[in-house]
């Protein structure tokens, strides 16, 4: 049996420039990754613990320091109850397959996890324009299904822009369907978050951004725990994390507000509506090779993850200004940016 149609595949993604490989760096100014807070940077505080659970959480897995965990991150967030997955990945995946049913309306940029997590529930699925509301409301009017669903981010991890949550929020509300907020980019930055004050009927959280750690969380009601609880099929099958997997996400929320003023201030300074932007130039793989050349870390995207090639630039709390523009510097002088 021949495996050809695998190098087949991955010829095409050479062709295009857009293969994927695993690379190390070091000594680099960091404008690209997710630890928006450098939390993690930070040594943990506890001493070697047990290495494993034993099992899921359902059978040999838990322990009411979980469950404390887990209150402590539902507080945070300033909802009932909290259920914490593996990955943020996880955790939209084993929430979305589980409770979508009748019609699903998504902003159409939204995260891989949550096209997976709908392409396995029972929904009939309607994107949406990125941040159109007309043309969210317009396929609301449409649906006659006893169950509607709304996803989106509340702010997007390619581009960085922001969801208008009052207005959708409205719209759910108006046209009785369910609003799903992923937060990955939100948590943690801005505090609770950029939905806690909205109506929501879930919100998910990752734990592998601003708090400098993995994993993630579903947010929301005590039945909609004990829901998932029964049919999160990425809950119910999966091994628990261990001991240090839970006090590492206890740690970051004791530290997270210490770290949250320096990003807010830094990000003010260049006028970011979040830690994330997309900078858009003649050359994003060239351009991401160049920067690296002169010390700056800023990698670039690419199709399929975006519909247009660009570098994405993340501040983090750790970034200084004299960082910021040196890499606007090398920008210009390189004549790397499109003109608008």
């Amino acid at each position: 049996m021949s495996e050809a149609f695998l190098q087949e595949r991955l010829d095409k993604r050479l062709e295009k420039g857009i293969l994927r490989s695993l690379k190390t760096y070091a000594n680099l100014v960091d404008l690209t990754s997710n630890d928006y807070l450098g939390l993690a940077r930070k040594p943990l505080p506890f001493q070697e613990e047990a290495r494993g659970s034993t099992g899921s959480r359902l059978l040999t897995g838990n322990s009411l320091y979980y469950e404390e965990v887990e209150a402590k991150v539902a507080a945070y967030f300033k909802s009932e109850a909290a259920l914490i997955y593996s990955t943020g990945y996880a955790a939209n995946l084993g929430l979305i397959s589980a409770v979508c049913q009748g019609d699903v309306f998504f902003d159409e940029e939204i995260h891989a996890s949550c096209h997976d997590g709908i392409k396995l529930s029972s929904a009939e699925s309607y994107p949406f324009r990125h941040n159109d509301i007309h043309h969210l409301e317009r396929r609301l009017k449409r649906s006659n299904a006893e169950k509607k669903f709304i996803l989106v981010e509340s702010v997007y991890s390619t581009n960085g822009d922001r969801a208008p949550l009052q207005a959708i929020s409205a719209l759910a509300d108006f046209y009785g369907a369910f609003l799903i907020v992923d937060e990955a980019h939100a948590g943690g930055v801005f505090g609770a978050g950029l939905a806690a004050d909205i109506k929501t009927f879930a919100r998910v959280i990752a734990f592998g951004k601003a708090f400098g750690t993995h994993g993630g969380a579903v947010i929301g009601s005590t039945l909609l725990k004990e829901y998932l609880l029964n049919f999160s099929r990425s809950f119910i099958y999966s091994t628990a994390p261990s001991n240090h997997f839970y006090r590492s996400i206890e740690s970051s929320l004791d530290l997270i507000e210490e770290a949250r003023p320096k990003l807010l201030e830094l990000m003010g300074c260049y006028g970011f509506e979040s830690p994330v932007k997309a900078i858009f130039v003649k050359d994003p793989i060239k351009a991401s090779n160049d920067l690296l050349e002169e010390g700056f870390f800023v990698r670039a995207l690419l199709q399929p993850t975006v519909r247009r090639p660009c570098l994405r630039l993340c501040l983090h709390a750790f970034n200084t200004k004299e960082d910021i523009a040196s890499f606007w510097e090398i920008l210009c002088k390189k004549d790397m940016l499109l003109q608008a």
